[in-house]
């Protein structure tokens, strides 16, 4: 298989998609002439894809081209924020009645506790923003639909702060209590027209100072919240949370996970460190940029040291899993004056050089997936891997959450994430000089069943002379979520050895030609 065709299918599907954004975002006003030259080289391809892409959005009614202009953005017939609130309402409300059939009473009670929160907050207090938005994404998400919530996560992003509305944060509450009641009673023609009520019966605020805020842009820092904006130096965002005190602990996500992934980590770690979580470029709330070129492992990298300073953190042990276990590593290998220990879990796919080539064929194809199908569509294939059945079959329920999520991410940013860091990032095979000289404490673990990084770990166990390898049995690729209890307890075993002072380099002794020393 070569990757010529793929490739040439995925920079218009890619470009396509690139543009979609910028138009839905509003980064491309409506009425604005689009330039094919200006556009070829900010997405550093060719006219050809682009004027193919320019095309495919005329026919889905985005753009519109006229002999003497060219393409243009299609303008809506009514204001862009008024547009948004009719869409959002019509979605919303029918969002609140598939949710009045499915929601639960944890559920009812997270809705409760969210407007109780909201409820008692003055009306200039900025933390009213984020429980507002975490609210109403909690009646997306009991609606069980994919498709709904990231279309949600759409219009939400393309009002940068979020929708804005004029009325109290009181009045808010009330309304939402209304929809409440409606949910509790399984009553979804009222859940629906409440809620329609609820967004419709506001006075948008377009372009007023000190207004009253719907919620965050998911792709935006909530500047209500406790952690500081972190603020990359080409100008991305990343959304961090953290959790605990004690020694810095940063865990650094999987391609086909976020930064909800490690809730189980960040549940058992914060009673003794304090541990950061944080969503990568591409993965909303943080922000998803549309430039090809901002997607690389060298800036993954950078990304990570960036969280790090922005929480003024001098030095802290990683985590990371499969494409967070590469930027793991490789902040062991840059940086190994920030990095008290590491442990790369899942890190390999596409290290072997027998294996280098068709990795990279088929990280273009799913790049090209991820921009011609969306996430959604993508996810159907991607959960049941070769490597993700193990969790499925062990937690079904677990396994969906997880397959729900991935349905959620960015289609654009995961087809830049696949095709910038995946596909181009460095053969682990070809570093084995620099890593031979790693000094840094490091577990390697991996799953048993995880075919694809077995050989790279134990490349890495022989290369790396502080190495230490853990294998789960019976475990695929998601090992952290698939065996959390398991998982936990090696890489707590690891910290406490590297504070004990006793994880020491590997005894030159035990590398021998012989057996068992006698000859």
């Amino acid at each position: 298989m070569t990757t010529e065709v793929p490739g040439y299918v995925s920079k218009t599907d890619l470009v396509a998609a690139l543009i979609r954004e910028l138009v839905i975002t509003g980064e491309l006003e409506p009425g604005e002439q689009l330039r094919q030259r200006q556009l070829a080289q900010r997405f550093h391809v060719s006219q050809t894809p682009v004027r193919e892409a320019m095309r495919r959005l005329e026919s889905e009614g985005l753009l519109t081209c006229d002999t003497h202009r060219g393409f243009t953005v299609v303008a809506p017939d009514v204001g862009r924020v008024e547009e948004n609130f009719q869409i959002r309402a019509a979605l919303e409300s029918l969002g609140a009645s598939l949710a009045a059939r499915k929601i639960d009473p944890a559920g009812l009670a997270r809705l409760r506790s969210l407007n109780d929160q909201m409820r008692a907050l003055a009306d200039d207090d900025p933390g009213y923003a984020e429980l507002n938005r975490e609210f109403h994404f909690t009646v997306y998400e009991y609606a069980h639909s994919p498709l709904l919530l990231s279309l949600m996560r759409l219009l939400w992003a393309s009002l940068h702060g979020g929708p804005r509305v004029s009325r109290t944060h009181a009045e808010s509450a009330r309304q939402h209590d209304e929809i409440l009641a409606a949910l509790a009673r399984g009553d979804s023609d009222s859940a629906s027209a409440r809620t329609y009520a609820h967004i419709m019966g506001a006075d948008p605020v377009k372009e007023l100072s000190g207004c009253k805020t719907e919620g965050p842009d998911p792709g935006q820092p909530d500047q209500g919240a406790a952690m500081p904006a972190i603020v990359t130096d080409d100008g991305v965002t990343l959304h961090a949370e953290e959790a605990g005190q004690g020694e810095p602990l940063l865990f650094v996500h999987e391609f086909a996970g976020d930064h909800r992934s490690w809730e189980p980590q960040m549940r058992y770690f914060s009673a003794a460190y304090r541990c950061v979580t944080y969503a990568a470029r591409g993965y909303p709330p943080s922000d998803v940029p549309t430039d090809p070129a901002a997607y690389s492992q060298e800036r993954a990298v950078a990304d990570a040291i960036t969280v790090l300073d922005g929480l003024q953190i001098s030095r802290a042990h990683v985590v990371g899993l499969s494409m967070g276990g590469f930027t793991a590593l490789h902040l062991v290998l840059r940086h190994p004056e920030r990095i008290g220990s590491a442990v790369v879990a899942g890190a390999g796919y596409g290290a072997q050089p027998e294996r280098a080539e068709a990795f990279r064929a088929e990280s273009v194809l799913t790049a090209a997936a991820f921009a011609a199908e969306g996430a959604e569509k993508v996810a159907e294939r991607y959960a049941v891997g070769p490597a993700r059945v193990q969790f499925q079959n062990k937690n079904p329920r677990g396994w969906a959450e997880f397959a729900a999520a991935l349905a959620g991410h960015s289609s654009l940013g995961s087809a830049l994430t696949m095709r910038g860091v995946q596909a181009a990032r460095p053969s682990l095979y070809a570093l084995t000089d620099e890593l031979s000289r790693i000094a840094v404490p490091v577990l390697v673990l991996v799953g048993d069943e995880d075919e694809g990084c077995l050989e790279p770990a134990l490349m890495l166990k022989r290369t790396i002379p502080t190495a230490g390898l853990a294998v789960l049995p019976r475990t695929g690729h998601t090992a952290n979520l698939e065996e959390p209890d398991v998982f936990n307890r090696a890489v707590d075993g690891f910290l406490g050895s590297v504070a004990r002072g006793s994880w020491h380099p590997r005894d030159p002794r035990s590398r021998s030609a012989s057996t068992t020393g006698m000859s």
